[in-house]
């Protein structure tokens, strides 16, 4: 089992089972192409307390068409550390599968400029 995934590789992961490009999210959520651009390449992480996760969570689920889609959504969201599934939809999901590499990454960035990496 996967524990962790920064955000970049998990949003990657995200649009790529979606079909979704960085520019069609980027326009879907009203931000500068080059910020979600940052946030797929490692630069950047969303921060919290803003609408972000939620707004890609809501297009990328209006976006899955199948339901290969949605098992690929299944099998990321039970390598996250929170693997219990008690119901929730393809969107609380993805929600939760963005807002726990959000955490791992924000963590992680953290401990790389306390340690000076």
């Amino acid at each position: 089992m996967i524990k962790h995934m920064l955000f970049s590789d998990c949003l990657r992961t995200l649009l790529s089972i979606s079909g979704i490009s960085i520019n069609r999210l980027s326009r879907a959520i009203t931000i500068d192409n080059s910020l979600v651009n940052r946030w797929v390449n490692g630069k950047r992480i969303p921060p919290y307390n803003t609408l972000y996760i939620e707004q890609i969570s809501e297009y990328i689920c209006k976006h899955i068409k199948n339901s290969f889609q949605e098992k690929q959504i299944d099998e990321l969201f039970f390598t996250m550390d929170k693997p219990e599934d008690i119901g929730y939809s393809l969107e609380k999901k993805i929600e939760i599968i963005l807002l726990e590499a959000q955490g791992y990454s924000i963590k992680n960035k953290k401990k790389r400029t306390y340690y000076g990496s």
